[in-house]
């Protein structure tokens, strides 16, 4: 189990915008110390292009950062865990909604 460097840098950013460390903020580093930070190396940088281009063929389309998290998944062949519904409408990008049963 890992999360995205990408990932990591938005949450990191939701942290910043907190006036005081939150109890939310603790748990997310302990978190770190038990999964892989997945770096957004050359070969993921090289897959986004193909994948981008896919999904545009799709007609759909991401934010840009979350275009970037998406292809950061499928270039590693992983499942993203999320509950944002615009992951859901791209084709063999496996998604799941961990909020949901």
């Amino acid at each position: 189990m890992g999360i995205s460097i990408l990932s990591h840098a938005e949450i990191q950013y939701g942290f910043a915008k907190k006036p005081k460390k939150t109890k939310m903020q603790r748990l997310f580093n302990q978190l770190l110390l038990r999964i892989e930070v997945l770096p957004f190396d050359e070969t993921v940088s090289t897959h986004y292009g193909q994948f981008k281009a896919n999904v545009e063929k799709q007609g759909k389309s991401l934010a840009p950062l979350d275009m970037l998290i998406a292809a950061h998944a499928s270039a590693i062949d992983a499942i993203l865990v999320s509950n944002d519904q615009a992951f859901q409408q791209i084709k063999d990008l496996h998604v799941q909604d961990w909020t949901q049963e």
